[in-house]
């Protein structure tokens, strides 16, 4: 190691850095715009294979306004990780690019050339500056609207005013009832660019004043309120998303000699005891995560309503949580049970408790974003008096596992009583296979898909599979064996299919998943005609109308 510093030390000085090593640090010294601002290399316990970290010291923060590519640790964001690949074999060309481009950045910063990195990356500025740290769920950062920060101000959540299901979720996540509320605004910032870091209440009231077409409506608000703490979140669009920056107003008192809300802001924050505060807001609405976590398509199910929340119903509701839908509406009317928990979504905890209520709050905590309505109540009793809401999802889930209701939903199909898309899902014994219908339109489902009389399925995997059905002892419903993790496989199969292709066709679809087959046909289990040579985890799609 000696060695290598002696070769990074020399490489530097030869191409005129004044440079030197404090045990293992290496202290480079540079001028820029007539200041002299000494830089600190670490190189860590692996590099070469991983880029060294060059940080400003506390003299060179002394004499630098806030500049792009910094962290909130002081360090410069020199190369895009993900991308650059360090050069294992040239070890002293790495620190030498390194400290060029570190160079290039604070000059172009001091000079004010790259304001265009300032506007992209003030997130980063903002950061450095306010360690406070809150998480906001709100979708529309392009329209003012009324916000409510939950928590301390150190740590809390900001929800949309009046959004009694956030609110209600702030709950759980601040760890208890949040004790402290703080009314707000959101201001998108839409007339002009951000020329500046504000740092005190003057100059964030000067950068809405300039910037932003929602002044009238901020400078109502702070004249009505003054007296109290005030939450305001700017927001900036910009190519590369949302630039969002929180502060708070402390309470402020009259001058003498002003009538109460007449004192300008001028007079009335700068004689304030009491400076606002920054905090540092992120981004966890339902667009921007998925922005991030989605795979850049259109959500196509924003709205779904799931019939029947067991294992199946419930993994259902899970994977299209995960897709992005954001809103259900749950029904069952069946309590939580400890048989349950080997394949059920939800688990122990909710033992004894609705199914609905366990999955409505398991997606919650998983997704703040996520709204459920949830029917503990008897399908029939669902279909007659929420008819007319179903038919605004955009798709209605048939996760029953119970012929009676599945039938009873063909016969309103007929009548023209559903017309939203509607799929019903099931699993044969040991998931061998899992079966799906989906109906985007009018069809008789009895035309080929059931039997007339005796109602069964057509179109099975297994043969006889009523015969694979497993009973618990004493006076028990009957249950098909399947495990969790091949359930799960199948549900996200089928729906990736439904999603990305067929719901957009606006026909109705037969899909059967084939699970492990050749295992199937070793323990004996008799496959049908039509799916003897099915291969294994495939998938047979056929049009039915």
């Amino acid at each position: 190691m000696a060695d290598l510093h002696d070769d990074i030390l020399n490489c530097l000085i030869d191409n005129g850095y004044l440079a030197s090593w404090k045990e293992d640090i290496l202290v480079i010294i540079i001028e820029l715009c007539n200041k002299t601002l000494p830089l600190i290399c670490k190189l860590g316990n692996r590099f070469p294979y991983e880029f060294p970290t060059i940080s400003l010291s506390n003299a060179a923060l002394d004499q630098l306004p806030s500049i792009p590519h910094q962290y909130r640790d002081n360090s410069l964001c020199l190369f895009d990780r993900s991308v650059a690949v360090s050069n294992i074999n040239h070890p002293c060309e790495i620190i030498l690019d390194c400290v060029r481009k570190a160079e290039a950045i604070l000059k172009e910063g001091m000079e004010e050339t790259n304001q265009q990195d300032f506007i992209d990356e003030f997130l980063a500025y903002w950061g450095n500056k306010h360690k406070n740290q809150v998480q906001m769920f709100v979708d529309g950062l392009d329209d003012c609207k009324k916000i409510i920060l939950l928590g301390d101000g150190k740590e809390g959540i900001i929800v949309e005013a009046n959004d009694d299901a956030q609110e209600h979720l702030a709950e759980y996540a601040l760890k208890n009832k949040p004790d402290k509320r703080v009314q707000g605004l959101l201001i998108p910032l839409d007339v002009g660019d951000i020329a500046f870091i504000p740092h005190d209440d003057l100059e964030i009231i000067d950068l809405i004043r300039h910037a932003s077409s929602y002044w009238e409506q901020y400078n109502t608000f702070l004249r009505k309120n003054y007296d109290k703490r005030i939450l305001v979140v700017i927001t900036k669009a910009t190519e590369q998303g949302y630039i969002i920056a929180g502060w708070i107003h402390y309470p402020q008192n009259t001058p003498s000699g002003f009538r109460a809300g007449k004192a300008p802001f001028k007079v009335l924050y700068s004689k304030s005891c009491k400076k606002g505060i920054g905090l540092q807001v992120d981004n966890c609405s339902q667009k921007h995560l998925f922005s991030r976590g989605g795979d850049g398509h259109a959500i196509m199910i924003n709205n779904a309503c799931i019939i029947g929340c067991g294992s199946l119903g419930s993994h259902i509701a899970e994977a299209l949580m995960k897709y992005g839908t954001k809103h259900f509406s749950l029904v069952d009317n069946d309590l939580l049970s400890y048989d349950n928990i080997a394949r059920h979504y939800t688990g122990y905890y909710f033992v004894g408790r609705p199914k609905v209520n366990s999955i409505s709050f398991s997606l919650h905590m998983h997704n703040p974003n996520i709204k459920c309505d949830t029917f503990f109540e008897n399908a029939f009793d669902f279909f007659e008096s929420h008819l007319e809401d179903m038919n605004q999802s955009d798709l209605i889930v048939i996760a029953t596992a119970s012929p009676s209701i599945e039938h009873f939903v063909n016969e309103l199909i007929q009548k023209h009583a559903i017309k939203a898309p509607i799929i019903f899902v099931w699993t044969e014994p040991y998931a061998v296979a899992g079966q799906a219908i989906l109906v985007n339109g009018q069809v008789d489902l009895y035309k080929e898909q059931f039997d007339r009389k005796t109602l069964e399925f057509r179109n099975p995997v297994l043969i006889n599979g009523l015969q694979y059905t497993k009973r618990e002892a004493g006076c028990q419903s009957s249950f098909i064996p399947y495990s969790a993790f091949r359930l799960q496989e199948m549900i996200y199969r089928i729906l990736d299919i439904v999603i990305n292709d067929l719901l957009v066709k606006k026909h109705s679809f037969r899909i059967t998943w084939c699970g492990n087959l050749s295992e199937a046909r070793k323990n004996g289990f008799i496959i049908s005609d039509r799916y003897a040579d099915a291969m294994d985890y495939s998938v047979d799609v056929e049009r039915i109308d």
